[in-house]
């Protein structure tokens, strides 16, 4: 929730209270009606100036080292849904695979691709999916993948962390590029939604200082 969040509480129940020293802690069971969350997360867009981002997503899949399609695809699908800018992917085309590579560990290289591509954000995501087992059911041969996804997002102005999630998901299907796409499509998408909340959580934070 925002930190100004009068009319987003609709009712809540105190189900806890702990003292902890000066500080009192308090679990309430809250319900919240998600169109009020959606304009609070709109105006909160307004008060950033909708900074346009940048997404760079590189995925292994069973050592193969590939630009992340299906991981950016998910989390591109994620940003949009909560109204975000994102710089156009026909402006990335010149970004070469090895530039994106090394742009999850090296915030300036990150951050310089942000910049040359007009982006106030850039997220960053290293991807990779494992091959597990394969069995067979009713004649049919299924393959199982586990993947896993690590997300940053990054403030270009400055280079600072804004926020960092990770997430895993395990998946069956018919053959192993299937197994494969379906697992890291699961796990970037919640890794997405995880991510949001952290940055809807620190730009609150900003505004409301």
């Amino acid at each position: 929730l925002l930190a100004n969040s009068k009319g987003l509480v609709k009712n809540y129940e105190v189900l806890e209270e702990k003292r902890i020293g000066a500080a009192l802690r308090v679990k309430i069971r809250a319900t919240v009606t998600k169109t009020d969350v959606d304009e609070a997360i709109k105006i909160l867009m307004e008060r950033k100036n909708f900074p346009r981002t940048m997404i760079l997503a590189v995925e292994r899949v069973d050592g193969e080292e590939r630009v992340g399609a299906v991981s950016e695809a998910a989390i591109e699908r994620a940003l949009l849904a909560e109204d975000f800018r994102l710089v156009d992917k026909a402006q990335m085309e010149a970004v070469k695979a090895r530039d994106v590579a090394l742009a999850y560990d090296d915030f300036d290289k990150a951050v310089a691709l942000g910049k040359r591509f007009g982006a106030e954000m850039i997220i960053v995501v290293k991807a990779e999916a494992s091959f597990i087992r394969e069995e067979k059911m009713y004649d049919v041969v299924f393959a199982h993948y586990d993947a896993r996804v690590h997300a940053k997002a990054i403030k270009c102005d400055t280079a600072a962390l804004i926020a960092s999630e990770s997430g895993s998901a395990t998946r069956g299907s018919r053959g192993k590029q299937k197994a494969a796409d379906d697992a890291l499509d699961i796990c970037a998408s919640q890794t997405a939604e995880k991510l949001i909340g952290r940055i809807i959580e620190k730009w609150t934070s900003e505004v409301n200082v």
